[in-house]
């Protein structure tokens, strides 16, 4: 994991599965660290069909992570072929979801598992 300018850190790690890409977050997204997962968000997620955002170890996501993922929502939107889910979302986060009308436009379950098989229900 990366360390940037003494600001708390962030890494992902992602894999790709047929036709959905699995982006494992760690750590703090926030302003500081943006520009890694956004240029990943530009360069790659924007033409994957299937996202599951696996969100276990991801401690804090603020305002500017949480633009990135309304990016992702005009991109889906666009397409309207894009599947886009949370898996592990902390309590604080599940709470900013809910404030910003996040669960309209995404799914979110508990695991890879469950992600998965909703996935491979169509």
């Amino acid at each position: 994991m990366q360390k940037s300018k003494g600001f708390k850190m962030f890494d992902f790690q992602y894999k790709k599965q047929k036709e959905t890409i699995i982006v494992k977050l760690t750590g703090y997204l926030e302003l500081y660290n943006l520009e890694k997962i956004r240029d990943f968000v530009e360069s790659k997620l924007i033409h994957e069909k299937n996202i599951i955002f696996e969100c276990k170890n991801l401690v804090l996501l603020d305002s500017a992570g949480l633009g990135l993922i309304f990016k992702l929502i005009e991109q889906e939107e666009k397409k309207k072929t894009k599947k886009i889910i949370f898996v592990s979302l902390n309590s604080q986060i599940k709470k900013m979801f809910n404030d910003t009308k996040l669960y309209d436009y995404f799914e979110y379950f508990d695991s890879i598992k469950s992600a998965k098989e909703e996935i491979n229900k169509k």
